[in-house]
């Protein structure tokens, strides 16, 4: 596809308070001991060389018997000042015990992002937003068309000779946000759907992909165009083959926590945050095939 769009300014919003901030970034990177005795009390009641899903490899967790957040770091990236994220939490990896405590302040954390201001709630009734829309467009690999009809954001992809990829951009952009969307579910072999997060360039972004033939999701960075797995293809089962699935990822200051169906799934640390667009993207691997990812209730909070 062509370059990147520049998505509008965002609306002009009431910004949180500091001591907000703070607790969403204590709550997200799960500290259990302060979670349980400080903040309780107070909150209220790209590309198309995306890597292809391969057999489920779960990563050992660390073993201690400690219960502070690092307990819980399935990989450690090099040091915080080569940008590259750190401490990545697979929750999935927990013993049931330690997945409790950490879930109890994801809870928390959720809540707390659910504060941030509104920037946008679409149901595609109606093109409020001005999502891009475009018909079947050719591109060097596919076909893209990109329109809202039936109550939903409709991204179609098409391939001809190899595989291919189609993306389009959130109207909006924030550096601390809460996103939350449903995506259509196809149990298919040749497709994988994506989250790209704080995205600056095709040379500098987060992204979750995820499998649904397989119940999989993967976590990447680029980071000056070098692709880091933060986090193998691992199995989810909260993960639908078919139907619908929901995305929600928060990232507030240094903190990153992803759910899948409402379920927290992983967490890292980004040692570097900064103010980026939401990116969903399309992939299939295979030659003439087709697929019609749709997009619902789009929720982004941010500032």
């Amino acid at each position: 596809m062509e370059s990147f769009p520049t998505p509008p300014a965002p609306k002009p919003t009431k910004k949180l308070s500091n001591e907000i901030i703070a607790a969403i970034i204590t709550g997200v990177f799960g500290l259990a001991t302060v979670l349980i005795t400080t903040v309780f009390p107070k909150v209220l009641p790209e590309r198309s060389d995306t890597a292809l899903p391969t057999s489920t490899n779960m990563i050992a967790s660390t073993t201690t018997t400690a219960t502070t957040a690092s307990t819980f770091a399935i990989t450690t990236s090099p040091t915080l000042s080569s940008g590259l994220a750190t401490d990545v939490i697979l929750i999935g990896n927990l013993q049931e015990d330690q997945r409790e405590i950490i879930n109890a302040g994801y809870a928390a954390a959720l809540e707390l992002a659910n504060k941030l201001p509104l920037m946008i709630r679409d149901e595609f009734d109606t093109p409020d937003y001005g999502w891009p829309e475009s018909p079947p467009t050719e591109y060097e690999t596919n076909f893209c068309e990109f329109k809202i009809g039936d109550g939903a954001y409709h991204m179609r992809i098409e391939t001809k000779n190899s595989s291919g990829s189609c993306w389009t951009t959130a109207p909006r952009s924030a550096k601390n946000f809460l996103v939350s969307t449903d995506l259509s579910a196809a149990a298919r072999k040749d497709l994988t759907n994506d989250i790209l997060f704080r995205f600056q360039d095709w040379d500098d972004y987060f992204y979750l992909s995820i499998d649904t033939n397989s119940q999989q999701f993967f976590i990447g960075q680029y980071l000056d165009g070098k692709l880091t797995n933060l986090a193998d293809w691992t199995e989810e089962k909260t993960i639908h083959k078919n139907g619908v699935n929901q995305v929600s990822i928060i990232g507030v200051g240094n903190q990153i926590t992803m759910f899948i169906n409402q379920d927290v799934v992983a967490g890292f640390t980004d040692p570097a945050p900064k103010s980026g667009n939401i990116v969903i993207r399309a992939n299939l691997y295979e030659t003439s095939s087709s697929h019609d990812l749709v997009i619902d209730n789009f929720i982004l909070r941010g500032e």
